[in-house]
């Protein structure tokens, strides 16, 4: 079975398919951090040291992601899974680094399935099969994190 490759027709903007390519790569890169810190560390980091509550803390990092993503219409919705399942990630680990490549790699998923019409159905397997892994990663993580702090062992600084 063959999935083609990717179109060879320029984009309204004229730009090879080598060029959108490496535009596009870029971008997921961009999104993927700038979103990630911008959006959700420190708002996150802030929200923390004024000393809000969690749930607090969770409420406005949705807002603010679903302020930006209203473009997407109802796929928009797809955020309030997304960041409750972030949050417990990130607070399981102190590190947003696994919130940047998972968002990195969510839209360069978007853009393969783009580019590989053939493909559509196998690439959207395996996003929706990468966003499924990533929401148990993040629940086990969470759950080690409560296990733990219930124990009297903190993986966070005394501020989580």
């Amino acid at each position: 079975m063959s999935i083609g490759r990717p179109s060879t027709s320029r984009n309204s903007y004229g730009l090879s398919v080598r060029r959108q390519t490496r535009a596009f790569l870029f971008g997921s890169v961009a999104a993927g951090l700038g979103e990630e810190i911008l959006l959700f560390a420190v708002p996150i980091a802030l929200a923390r040291r004024s000393r809000w509550f969690p749930a607090a803390v969770l409420a406005l990092v949705i807002a603010l992601r679903l302020a930006i993503h209203t473009y997407y219409g109802w796929g928009s919705l797809f955020v309030l899974l997304w960041i409750p399942a972030g949050y417990a990630l990130y607070r399981a680990t102190g590190s947003i680094w696994p919130l940047i490549v998972a968002h990195a790699v969510y839209d360069g998923i978007q853009f393969s399935i783009d580019a590989w019409p053939a493909a559509k159905d196998v690439l959207v397997l395996v996003n929706l099969s990468t966003a499924l892994l990533g929401a148990v990663v993040a629940l086990v993580g969470y759950n080690r994190y409560w296990r733990d702090r219930q124990a009297g062992r903190r993986l966070l600084p005394a501020t989580a």
